[in-house]
């Protein structure tokens, strides 16, 4: 009989991560947003028969954790935070009718842009980057949205929250609208939580990331363009790759001049 897991869900951020924000250079923390809990599949013996024995596997069930079961996991002292040190929002959305939740959504992911919640709780003034909702009433923590503010948007969407998903007419429009420099700063941003240099012989790296990150969160808006996958590959990696190869330039020229005022 096995027993249960409990997975802990969180995200670094601070030291470098993300620039231009209001908790960039900071220390490291790692940040507790979700736990979920694992029933491992149990295996029982009952017997069929003197002679043979069958076995009896009951399924895996997992689920979310209600946020207000683990409030109390933290450890400020290692730089661990629960996302319920912060401030939060809760609203009632009508799904049947989500474009009159539009104008609250975008109020509070501009007032968190203005100025971050999570800077004001270590005293530094900056802007945020947006919310990440989630919907425990029908769902129990299944379905999760995130709402950015006009600066960190990663799309050319006209609006902060778009109940529909935008139909594009060919390839290039949608890369236009979706591999724009923000996502790729993100992508950037990734490498260097993952502690990859960002140097020509770690692009793959990135472009990997920009690729599965365009598909899983882009996939509606594909699905409506009849846009598949395999038809946006070279179209993203025209682009990001010479983007990707100018940023690379730009850090070693600041380099080379660091390197000129030491010595």
């Amino acid at each position: 009989m096995g027993g249960d897991k409990v997975v802990i869900y969180g995200e670094w951020c601070g030291g470098n991560i993300q620039k231009h924000v209001a908790i960039s250079g900071l220390p490291l923390m790692f940040v507790i947003f979700k736990v979920k809990i694992v029933n491992q599949s149990e295996t029982t013996a009952h017997t069929a028969d003197a002679d043979n024995q069958e076995q009896e596997q009951k399924p895996v069930r997992t689920y979310w954790l209600d946020p207000k079961e683990w409030t109390n996991i933290k450890w400020h002292e290692y730089s661990i935070y629960n996302i319920l040190d912060f401030p939060t929002y809760t609203i009632d959305i009508d799904f049947n009718n989500a474009e009159l939740s539009q104008d609250i959504l975008t109020k509070i992911a501009e007032q968190v842009e203005q100025q971050c919640p999570v800077g004001t709780y270590f005293n530094r003034l900056g802007i945020g980057e947006g919310v990440v909702w989630t919907e425990w009433v029908q769902t129990r923590g299944n379905l999760t949205f995130k709402v950015k503010g006009r600066q960190h948007l990663v799309t050319q969407a006209k609006g902060l929250v778009s109940v529909k998903a935008t139909r594009f007419a060919d390839v290039g429009e949608f890369i236009e609208y979706a591999c724009t420099e923000n996502r790729m700063y993100q992508g950037l941003d990734y490498m260097r939580e993952q502690n990859v240099s960002i140097e020509m012989n770690t692009m793959n790296i990135f472009l990997k990331w920009l690729r599965e990150d365009i598909c899983k969160e882009e996939k509606d808006t594909m699905n409506v363009s009849n846009i598949s996958a395999t038809k946006i590959n070279e179209a993203i990696r025209k682009k990001a790759e010479t983007w990707y190869k100018k940023k690379v330039a730009n850090k070693r020229k600041r380099n080379k001049r660091k390197q000129k005022n030491y010595s």
